[in-house]
């Protein structure tokens, strides 16, 4: 079966047929957590095998063969929309290449979906009344540390009471950190709401109740208007990152970053790394694509994004000898590197050019990213780092670099 053959049979699946199979899902599942390798291909194609196999082919052997190879080559071609890959994090203004993993929601007959990359290490996504959360992982309290942090007081207790001492401490631990401001990413599809439109109520809403810290603007990761709030300067205080995206259906995914002050530069960088990965998925895309050439095999390239981390470090250290190791042989410039230092450090914003760098690779033979920064956090423009990286000696060099803005 080929491509145009698995398009001729998934467009003979009627949206009713779709829907109502989409319907039996979620009424068997009304909340559950989105397992990190169950990515956004893997819902589509068994919803798209349980339509064929009940429908179609389900009293046929030839059909219960064709269910198989539906189910293969979708889930094949839509995971390859959204292979795992590092994503470039800045928690406390360190870069760092984290694996990620995409995870969201598959688009049905009436409903464009979603595909977020998420740093499944650390958090998991969950499906809870109609919205998605993000949110770290459980944490799991340590017996023994505690039994020593809690020496003291657990002196003189039979072994009994110690150990119901122990839990009562970890419960304790836990309604405290219950009682906190979450740290968490919502997700929640708007529908019937024009998303600038939508970005404006909303602010003019919080304008109220909040402070705006960063008032709405447009950014390109993701495409979207956002913009922040601020609950308070104590350490606790809640904060709040709005970002509205157009779904394409004259509606509004609206991404809400929530976190802690005290966590800004922690759970908050992470969760922008996050966000600036969130993509819109429609049918029409999906199928689309499968119809598209094969990209190309990455599997003999090392990530890019690592040697971009290292490299802006190694720029903004401002030692021309921390640059060299990451220049090709073919670089023939004067070493550069950032000496333009204000009071405060450059503040780094994205990591821009690498969405698509496999393309790029096979159609220029060369990688263009380039880093958006701002020299100081109130500095009202960005200036870009930029740089053309090329494969040499089973590596990534930066074969020429320079600074814009």
């Amino acid at each position: 079966m080929n491509s145009m053959d698995l398009l001729e049979v998934i467009g003979s699946i009627r949206d009713k047929y779709v829907a109502d199979a989409r319907q039996i899902l979620e009424e068997n599942v009304p909340a559950k957590a989105v397992k990190p390798r169950h990515t956004v291909a893997y819902r589509i194609a068994a919803v798209i095998a349980l339509v064929l196999a009940c429908i179609l082919f389900l009293q046929t052997p030839i059909g219960a063969a064709a269910v198989e190879v539906v189910k293969e080559s979708v889930s094949k071609l839509i995971e390859s929309l959204f292979p795992p890959k590092d994503v470039i994090v800045m928690p406390e203004g360190m870069p760092e290449a984290v694996p990620h993993e995409a995870q969201g929601r598959d688009p049905d007959a009436d409903n464009p979906g979603f595909a977020m990359y998420v740093d499944t290490e650390s958090y998991l996504m969950t499906e809870e009344n109609g919205g998605y959360y993000v949110r770290q992982i459980p944490m799991k309290y340590d017996r023994e540390e505690i039994r020593q942090q809690q020496a003291a007081t657990l002196e003189g207790l039979s072994p009994e009471e110690q150990e119901a001492a122990i839990d009562e401490r970890i419960q304790e631990l836990k309604d405290f950190y219950a009682s906190l401001p979450a740290n968490e990413i919502e997700i929640r599809e708007v529908p019937g709401k024009e998303f600038s439109a939508y970005a404006e109520e909303v602010r003019n809403q919080m304008a109220a109740d909040w402070e705006i810290t960063e008032d709405l603007i447009w950014v390109d990761r993701p495409l979207a208007f956002t913009f922040r709030v601020s609950g308070g300067n104590a350490w606790d205080s809640p904060q709040e990152d709005h970002y509205f995206v157009d779904n394409g259906e004259q509606g509004t995914f609206h991404i809400i970053a929530r976190y802690r002050l005290e966590a800004a530069e922690g759970h908050g960088m992470r969760f922008t790394s996050m966000i600036q990965t969130f993509a819109v998925v429609n049918n029409a895309d999906v199928l689309d694509r499968t119809a598209a050439v094969q990209p190309l095999d990455t599997s003999e390239y090392s990530s890019p994004e690592i040697v971009v981390s290292q490299f802006m470090q190694a720029y903004f250290s401002g030692n021309a000898d921390s640059v060299k190791p990451y220049l090709s042989e073919s670089f023939d410039s004067a070493i550069d590197v950032y000496t333009d230092f204000e009071p405060a450090d450059p503040e780094i914003h994205a990591i821009k050019g690498l969405e698509n760098w496999a393309r790029d690779l096979e159609q220029w033979g060369t990688i263009r990213p380039s880093i958006e920064f701002r020299k100081t956090p109130d500095s009202d423009y960005y200036m870009y780092l930029s740089m053309t990286l090329v494969w040499e000696d089973n590596q990534w060099k930066v074969s020429e670099y320079g600074l814009e803005g």
